[in-house]
């Protein structure tokens, strides 16, 4: 198993992207908080297909494909909020409940 594929990743570039489309709440700002998501899901994604060579869990597999489906529910859900206006703790909400399912991809 490679060392990066098992790397715990760094969080602090998707909380620079919330910080970003808190203050900003546009379309680029957008973008760069979905890259930001979707990066993180990547390397949870290769490293659960790392692990599932040696541990082979149907059960697991159920709950990485619904974490990702959320993710894809969750960050539409927020673009939706930003293009009402929402603003403040409605996006919190948003970023919380997406963090949430990364977290479940890593676990």
């Amino acid at each position: 198993m490679g060392s990066e594929a098992a790397a715990p990743p760094s969080w602090e570039a998707l909380r620079v992207a919330e910080l970003a489309l808190l203050e900003r709440p546009i379309q680029e700002e957008f973008a760069r908080y979905q890259a930001e998501v979707r990066r993180l899901l990547d390397l949870g994604l290769r490293r659960r297909r790392v692990l599932r060579d040696t541990y082979r869990s149907p059960r697991g597999w159920f709950r990485i494909l619904v974490a990702v489906e959320g993710i894809d529910q969750e960050l539409e859900a927020l673009r939706e909020a930003l293009l009402r206006g929402s603003r403040g703790m409605t996006l919190m909400e948003r970023f919380d409940a997406i963090r949430g399912l990364l977290l479940d991809v890593w676990m």
